[in-house]
């Protein structure tokens, strides 16, 4: 947090895992110092991964921080996965 205007943190689905929350509970003694936004992607692995991807293309392209928490919030409805298997 020293080094940076706010923190953007994407974690697997608070379903699947315990990370989320306690990125949360992490990130508390920070409040004031560095904005930390934790996210849960309701997702694992791709998804997350595309939320990821997304955020830094953003900021690379110099979105605000904060656009970019609401961007990736947005879009983590609207991530779908499909699977086949014989």
């Amino acid at each position: 947090s020293e080094d940076a205007s706010a923190i953007l943190s994407i974690h697997a689905s608070r379903e699947l895992s315990e990370n989320w929350a306690v990125a949360r509970e992490a990130a508390t003694p920070f409040q004031g110092r560095c904005p930390i936004h934790v996210i849960d992607s309701q997702s694992v692995s791709a998804g997350q991964a595309i939320l990821a991807r997304a955020a830094l293309r953003a900021l690379e392209k110099g979105v605000s921080p904060d656009d970019v928490v609401r961007m990736v919030r947005g879009a983590v409805d609207r991530l779908y996965a499909i699977f086949y298997s014989d």
